[in-house]
Order: structure tokens, then sequence, then C-alpha cells
């Protein structure tokens, strides 16, 4: 890594790789949650659908730059697994909203039934 890589010198550390990955799979959590409250239903689960095809376009061809760029086969299989987690807990973020249902306030069907 330190002599081909230089961009992923900031995960020579376990904790500076882990927070890294943690504040952007954070980052995920918040987008989708702000997708499942503001949007209509339909069109939350389309936004969640396209963000899952995204996301797993990006663990295949994570997969393939691994096992056909010469110098990331060299980094190693944990260096492969952070990767493959962070596309997983993606994945996961993705069909988490898919399949919850959108909560309806309950404020806004007692102010409809006073109306």
């Amino acid at each position: 890594m330190h002599w081909f890589h230089k961009e992923y010198l900031f995960m020579n550390t376990w904790w500076e790789g882990t927070t890294a990955v943690f504040v952007t799979l954070l980052v995920l959590l918040i987008i989708h949650a702000i997708f499942q409250r503001i949007l209509f239903a339909a069109i939350g689960k389309a936004m969640h659908t396209i963000l899952l095809l995204a996301a797993l376009t990006g663990l295949y061809l994570t997969y393939y730059d691994f096992h056909h760029d010469f110098t990331h086969k060299l980094m190693g299989q944990r260096f492969h697994m952070g990767f493959y987690l962070f596309w997983l807990g993606w994945i996961g973020i993705c069909i988490f909203y898919l399949f919850s249902k959108k909560r309806v306030r309950l404020a806004s069907i007692s102010a409809d039934k006073k109306a």
C-alpha cells in the first residue's frame, strides 16, 4: 500500500479506516432515512431500489477490480474484506428501507378527521 496506492494510507491504522467506513455508512443511512420520510412511498421504494442496484454494481466492480488489478491483488484478503463489508452494509441499509413500511403521522390523521 505504501508503494502503489497512496490514497489508501489512511487505512494503515484500523481505527482510521473504520471511522471512514462508519461515517460513510452513517451518511448513507441518513440519506435513506430522508428519502423514506419526505418522498411518497412508491417514489421512495424506487429510490431505495436504484441505490440498491448502485450498491450491487459497486460490489461487483470492487470484486472484479480486486481479481483483475495486480496491485489490488497484492493488498491482501483483510483489505478486500473491508471493502466487501462496506458494500454489504450499504446493501443492508437499502434492503431495510426497501421493506420497511412508511409511518403515518397520527397528528395528520386526527386533523383530517376533524375537518
